[in-house]
């Protein structure tokens, strides 16, 4: 099993993804999507712009993440 060290810079913002954020990325935006869909079909499209606007803000947060492998010896 794998073991990173786990990175926030918001200059990360601006690099090349790397695979495990882009994955980690993809599995919360299929949670949050079907969260928007949910509340857009059962309260309002008010509700529905604003948890997108969320997920949009949490997907951004996510890409400033940058994972060191770390190597056992």
């Amino acid at each position: 099993m794998k073991k990173y060290k786990v990175h926030w810079s918001i200059f990360n913002l601006f690099s090349e993804s790397q695979a495990e954020v882009v994955k980690l990325q993809q599995i919360v935006k299929g949670i949050m999507s079907a969260g928007v869909v949910a509340t857009w079909a059962e309260a309002n499209a008010t509700a529905g712009i604003i948890v997108a606007l969320g997920a949009g803000a949490l997907d951004m947060l996510l890409s400033c993440f940058y994972f060191e492998q770390i190597n056992e010896k």
